[in-house]
């Protein structure tokens, strides 16, 4: 193809003559159904899960922060909790800042 070949191609929309608006908009559907179901369904799933994780957050839970904090529950507020870390070592966090319940043994049987 020679340069003004090229030309006519770029003035012409880059496409061969005719009704393309159809096969367009085809795959901008396809592009939309596959960005939502490899993008947007998976995140919400693990954000409702993280969500139902959080608000079942109970006192005497142990858990794990996302910072790699781990300790049990002592008291639940609104939006913080108390965590106790140690023997007589307790810090407020967040909620949001649980990152995962831990397995007890009772649970793991």
């Amino acid at each position: 193809m020679d340069l003004t070949g090229i030309i006519r191609f770029v003035a012409d929309g880059g496409a061969p003559a005719g009704n393309n608006y159809n096969t367009y908009i085809i795959m901008m559907i396809g592009m939309a159904a596959i960005i939502y179901f490899i993008i947007l369904r998976p995140q919400n799933k693990q954000r409702k899960e993280r969500e139902t994780m959080i608000s079942s957050l109970q006192v005497g839970d142990d858990v794990q922060t996302i910072g790699g904090i781990y300790g049990t529950i002592t008291k639940i507020k609104q939006k913080t909790l108390y965590l106790r870390i140690s023997d007589k070592v307790e810090i407020e966090i967040l909620k949001t800042a649980v990152g995962a319940l831990q397995e007890t043994k009772d649970d793991a049987k």
